[in-house]
């Protein structure tokens, strides 16, 4: 019988078990450490990437305003067409258009004030804005709504008009402080009275911007014009400003989470919306020309109820935690909740309340989304456009109530 022969002796293959297992472990190891390390890098560089420059204009650097500002000289020598947004809506498109012109003109006044070296500079781009918002091409997106011109009609004009005069009054009491002889003295005086006597003649103390559309926000930019005018002759706010002003700590104001509520019934005052962040924000930044206290509640119900943050990034929601809304012309899209405009707007009261590591935080996500360039000495966000650019120049050179208490005259 043939001899079997002995079986060889077998090797190990590589495999799950053994040596060969334990370099598959270390291999694997490295990788995700290498993975690890990648993101970690990745992320403190997005983190000083995009928060360069923001002590800068946190302390109000002068070049950093420079820039903003010749930025939005940019836009206000700029040629208007009406295709200069395209939201569908031509009301939505008109008002962008005047907002271009509001922001970049609050943000011009309040270079001024930081640095007065700027005012020879900055005072006539604001008679060039102010002339483009009284245009009839700027004007005709809220003339169309009420079929009347909310300039040629007053004083006996049917409708209230509260954005178009509010905001644009606001910026006339603005710029009488750096420009005491523009001709627009007279127009401030007038509207200013035409806005008293419709809000004293409305049934909830709120003007509607449209008809049967009723938006705290916009009356808060007309309300605060009317105590800066007071403030600006140095005499005490009238009790009717101050009862309206009072309304936007108690009733128009959300009271589980502080918030503005953003739209109300024009008649019976009833909230029809929820109260949100772009709102909020934007408000407390309107009344800090009129009372700090009152901005400065605003602004910390606002980081209080939506402020979120990240990585060294912060974010504001829209809507409080709890109620999932919809994005719109107001908030812009929302990611997860997050606006970048109740973001940006929020800004300004980190600002002025000087929260350098809040503005820091928003400051670094504002640059992330709105992609910044320079280009001539102008600063540009590529992503936002004129109308990003205005705001974040008016809500970036936000003073706080000190350097406005400064240029304004003390009571004799």
């Amino acid at each position: 019988m043939q001899e079997i022969p002995p079986a060889p002796e077998l090797t190990p293959r590589p495999g799950l078990a053994g040596k060969p297992a334990g370099r598959f472990a270390a291999k694997f190891a490295f990788t995700v450490c290498r993975f690890v390390l990648a993101v970690v890098v990745s992320v403190f560089f997005a983190r000083w990437w995009c928060g360069r420059g923001a002590e800068a204009v946190m302390k109000g650097d002068l070049s950093s305003q420079t820039a903003m500002a010749e930025g939005a000289a940019h836009w206000i020598a700029a040629e208007s067409p009406s295709g200069a947004f395209s939201t569908g809506s031509d009301v939505f498109d008109g008002e962008w258009l005047f907002g271009t012109y509001v922001m970049s003109s609050l943000g011009l006044v309040q270079s001024a004030w930081e640095h007065p070296e700027l005012r020879e500079r900055n005072a006539p781009l604001v008679r060039e804005a102010v002339a483009k918002i009284l245009s009839r091409g700027v004007k005709s997106f809220d003339a169309r709504s009420w079929g009347e011109d909310p300039i040629d009609s007053l004083p006996a004009g049917r409708g209230d008009h509260a954005a178009y005069l509010g905001y644009l009054n606001l910026v006339l009491a603005c710029q009488h402080l750096i420009d005491p002889a523009s001709p627009t003295a007279a127009l401030h005086e007038s509207i200013s009275q035409v806005l008293a006597t419709r809000l004293e003649a409305s049934p909830i103390g709120l003007l509607q911007t449209y008809p049967g559309e009723c938006y705290p926000l916009d009356n808060a930019a007309g309300i605060a014009s009317l105590a800066l005018r007071d403030r600006s002759a140095a005499r005490p706010v009238s009790p009717s400003v101050l009862r309206w002003m009072e309304a936007f700590s108690s009733r128009w104001r959300d009271p589980k989470t502080g918030l503005l509520i953003q739209a109300v019934d024009w008649k019976s005052g009833r909230p029809v919306d929820h109260a949100r962040g772009s709102g909020t924000s934007l408000a407390a930044y309107f009344f800090s020309f009129a009372d700090a206290a009152l901005s400065r509640r605003l602004h910390e119900a606002a980081v209080a109820e939506l402020s979120r943050s990240f990585c060294g990034f912060t974010a504001m929601r829209e809507y409080p935690s709890g109620i999932d809304g919809r994005g719109d012309i107001d908030s812009g899209p929302l990611l997860a909740g997050l606006s970048i405009s109740s973001t940006g707007f929020s800004l300004a009261g980190c600002r002025q309340q000087g929260d350098a590591a809040g503005f820091t935080a928003r400051w670094r996500l504002v640059h992330l989304m709105g992609v910044p360039a320079r280009k001539d000495g102008a600063s540009h966000f590529i992503v936002g456009g004129r109308l990003g650019d205005a705001i974040l120049f008016a809500m970036s050179t936000a003073v706080p109530a000190s350097v406005l208490d400064r240029e304004l005259p003390t009571r004799p």
